[in-house]
């Protein structure tokens, strides 16, 4: 996922935006459902999405967007098949990320500034591995929430 301002956006960016961080979870939910549904499966969805999605960052959107279909989708789940538990994750400003690392170090210089300034940088940035150890204890769980706010990890 790249800082993509709406401005910016081609219909292809779009379109992958909403491939990768929407619909591909629900395309890889709907694969995985007959084992979901087995009588002997830990029935387990888990699916992660970001603080941007309750709290838009200018340039991500589009990411933001995306990002907000994962929560009711995740709720929808588990009402749907009360088998599988599903827990719905949402994570902070992760900083060792695809984007952080591929992105244009003085765009990224320029947006988290604006977001700093702007209020919207409201928890430390994550390592994805202290994210990952969530998901890892999730699954261990007997009984996870179905929301786990994991925005304070370092």
């Amino acid at each position: 996922t790249k800082i993509t301002p709406s401005d910016r956006a081609t219909s292809d960016t779009r379109l992958t935006m909403l491939d990768t961080n929407l619909l591909g979870p629900a395309l890889l939910t709907t694969a995985a459902m007959p084992f979901l549904l087995e009588e002997r499966s830990a029935a387990r969805a888990i699916y992660v999405s970001s603080d941007s999605a309750r709290h838009p960052y200018p340039g991500m959107v589009l990411y933001a967007a995306a990002k907000a279909g994962l929560e009711p989708f995740s709720v929808g789940l588990h009402h749907e098949e009360r088998h599988i538990r599903s827990t719905h994750v949402t994570s902070g400003p992760t900083d060792d990320t695809e984007m952080m690392r591929d992105e244009d170090p003085e765009l990224i210089t320029h947006w988290l500034q604006r977001w700093m300034d702007e209020g919207y940088l409201r928890h430390a940035t994550q390592k994805s591995a202290a994210v990952a150890r969530v998901i890892v204890e999730l699954l261990r769980t007997d009984d996870p929430p179905l929301q786990l706010d994991a925005l304070e990890l370092s």
